[in-house]
């Protein structure tokens, strides 16, 4: 099992409609809103890293009005 968290920095106002687009991808497990330079902090669990970095690269990175992410990979 592959385990990756991700900081998402975005303007403050579209931060309930990016959870909300985020809460319909499978491999997102958590969602965490948190207040500093990044706006959302996202658990994401997949069999493996190529399939979460599938994800960042095809769909969340996808999403419109985020400004900015950082990638935590968990190494067990």
């Amino acid at each position: 099992m592959a385990i990756i968290f991700l900081l998402i920095n975005c303007d403050e106002k579209y931060v309930t409609g990016i959870k909300t687009v985020l809460s319909t991808l499978s491999l997102v497990s958590d969602i965490i809103s948190v207040a500093g330079l990044y706006n959302l902090l996202v658990k994401l669990e997949a069999p493996s890293e190529e399939k979460l970095r599938e994800c960042i690269t095809w769909k969340i990175k996808k999403i419109d009005k985020i400004r900015h992410t950082l990638n935590l990979l968990v190494k067990v």
